[in-house]
């Protein structure tokens, strides 16, 4: 986005009310879902849950696919489980 068009979108929105910017950033995981829900060919239910938790949360995970539970010790920081 070019500097000017940047300048014009920060005044349009700071336009609006504190209330209409934090309803529009609360709308925005929505509408992403949407966008990405969109865009999956698939049709079972379930492989679009699969699919759609995939595309947001995949590059969390280890490469081979190996969905691990995160470990949580009191006074550390979270570490996959082996």
């Amino acid at each position: 986005m070019s500097a000017g068009m940047e300048r014009k979108f920060c005044e349009i929105v700071l336009e609006r009310s504190g209330e209409e910017r934090l309803k529009m950033g609360c709308s925005m995981p929505a509408a992403a879902r949407a966008l990405v829900k969109a865009s999956i060919s698939e049709k079972n239910p379930i492989a679009v849950n699969r699919a759609l938790f995939l595309r947001f949360y995949g590059a969390e995970f280890k490469p081979k696919g190996a969905l691990q539970t995160p470990v949580y010790n009191k006074g550390s920081t979270p570490t996959a489980s082996a």
